[in-house]
């Protein structure tokens, strides 16, 4: 029986430098429908993403195979951050559901138990 939720996984994290004071996160995430109706992975999820104990927007989204997603279903992305701290020791990822359906989990931790500096 579904759940009538959003799963989202972070699968893998890796950044570049841009210059000496920016970086560039990229995100592959995992997106599972537990609703009950088809649903569009888009940007609208992804709400920010936390460096050093500071909030970033989502600056890019490419979502790889089908961008609607039917129950039960997993849908990938990859997502980039541009950030002016260095991406060492935890950082969240903040997401959010649908007016109806709930995203869990809402934050996902990842990178090192303390956050970094910045």
């Amino acid at each position: 029986m579904p759940r009538d939720a959003l799963s989202f996984e972070v699968h893998r994290a890796a950044w570049r430098s841009l210059d000496p004071q920016t970086r560039e996160i990229v995100l592959d995430t995992a997106m599972t429908n537990d609703s009950q109706s088809p649903l569009q992975h888009g940007s609208w999820y992804y709400d920010h993403l936390e460096v050093a104990q500071r909030r970033f927007a989502l600056s890019c989204i490419s979502v790889a195979d089908q961008r609607v997603i039917d129950p039960g279903l997993i849908g990938d992305a990859r997502i980039g951050f541009t950030v002016r701290c260095e991406p060492a020791g935890m950082m969240r990822l903040v997401v959010v559901g649908s007016d109806t359906v709930p995203a869990e989990p809402d934050t996902i931790e990842f990178g090192g138990p303390v956050p970094g500096d910045c």
